[in-house]
């Protein structure tokens, strides 16, 4: 490797056991492993760019440290790198293309994160389920099934569940309650995605059984909503904001008989949020959301969209160069819930327009899949049901999220 290359990695400050070092991610999932570095060593990392030799990384680090860095070191830490599929190569590229084929050829998209973010079992997911409910932060277990008509929306976090499941019970509480969907169009965030949406044809299995794709609808929505719909499929794969989401239509509603979903992600509408546009002033963005809205009306039975979104992400982990302040948490619950607002009056515009203000200064993951139900739903009123944030690691680095029904 004359000049070895760094691919595109989620790379983030963590406290581990008192010490400090940065964790690297990949946010693809063709490696399922986290590597942890000292500060020096993600020092030779960010020289991993395709053009400097491992001379050249020699020197920088003689310059910063004062010190003088073997050729076998750099070698170990490249092996390391290689070994976990986070370096461009021969290795990351066989890995990809058995990994992409094997998801390509699949007609289930397979749970990612059983026995990560919850158990593998079904019996001890339907326990930690109904503990979300009970909990005290938790809205009760549901009650009663009424004649009241079904949610036509529902924005639900996608933070890992052991930290925010009573406030997805929030949300879930109010859908078991009422008369079932037939559809759930679900709205993930895609934090890999890098097209506006992204389809896929595959059913979706957890733990508590396989989920069917209404496929006639995702085969209208491709034909009208534009071209290259399937091209960021993969994205699929290892994203986490479907799946969650399904668990608890799986546990609430798998009694009562069968319901389909509509598996979308949306990617980052960030080039908006720094101009003057309108996402739906695109040409591809407003023929989808377009196409998606008619598929919605036309068909025969209730449908649910769900948007399955976080609010701010604050701290040393997203960026920030220090723990946010008790003042600047403040400040960020107050620009949330100026947002939650214009969710509640409905209008797509509006909401928009209130974050492209900060210019995703509290970098709020959820805007692409909050407009676009906004906009496919049309005229819609929502209620805020629990707004929460956790703290997600020792930088006190803090997500915000909240449930909102909407009718």
């Amino acid at each position: 490797m004359n000049c070895p290359k760094l691919r595109s990695v989620e790379a983030f400050p963590v406290n581990l056991n008192g010490q400090r070092l940065i964790c690297l991610r990949d946010p693809y999932n063709f490696s399922e492993k986290v590597v942890f570095l000292p500060p020096p060593a993600f020092f030779v990392v960010s020289l991993l760019d395709g053009r400097h030799s491992l001379l050249d990384i020699q020197e920088a680090f003689m310059r910063r440290f004062g010190e003088i860095l073997f050729n076998e070191n750099i070698e170990q830490l490249l092996r390391e790198l290689e070994g976990n599929y986070l370096l461009e190569g021969p290795a990351f590229q066989q890995r990809k293309q058995q990994v992409e084929e094997e998801f390509r050829l699949s007609n289930l998209r397979l749970a990612s994160h059983a026995g990560l973010s919850y158990p593998k079992e079904a019996g001890e997911i339907r326990k930690q389920l109904e503990t979300f409910f009970a909990d005290r932060r938790g809205p009760g277990l549901p009650g009663p099934l009424t004649q009241e008509p079904p949610l036509r929306g529902l924005i639900s976090p996608h933070i890992d569940l052991r930290s925010g499941g009573p406030c997805y019970a929030w949300g879930y509480r109010q859908l078991a309650e009422r008369q079932s969907p037939d559809l759930f169009v679900i709205l993930g965030t895609g934090h890999s995605l890098l097209s506006p949406f992204a389809l896929t044809r595959k059913d979706f299995e957890t733990p508590l059984g396989v989920v069917e794709t209404e496929q006639p609808f995702v085969d209208h929505l491709a034909e009208s909503g534009g071209e290259d719909l399937f091209a960021g499929e993969f994205a699929h794969r290892g994203e986490h904001t479907i799946e969650f989401q399904l668990l608890f239509l799986q546990y609430l509603l798998g009694s009562r008989g069968g319901f389909r979903i509509v598996p979308v992600l949306c990617g980052s509408f960030h080039s908006f949020l720094m101009s003057s546009q309108s996402p739906g002033s695109d040409p591809g963005i407003g023929r989808f959301l377009g196409a998606l809205a008619r598929e919605i009306l036309n068909y025969p039975g209730k449908v649910c969209v769900i948007a399955s979104v976080d609010l701010s992400h604050v701290g040393p982990r997203y960026g920030d160069p220090e723990p946010p302040s008790p003042g600047f948490l403040e400040e960020v619950e107050r620009e949330d819930r100026r947002l939650l607002a214009k969710v509640e009056e409905g209008d797509a515009e509006w909401f928009f327009d209130c974050s492209r203000q900060v210019q995703d200064r509290y970098r709020v993951c959820g805007v692409s899949a909050i407009y676009s139900m906004l906009k496919v739903l049309g005229e819609i009123r929502g209620r805020l049901l629990r707004y929460d944030r956790s703290v997600v690691d020792q930088e006190n680095s803090t997500v915000s999220y909240a449930s909102v029904a909407l009718e």
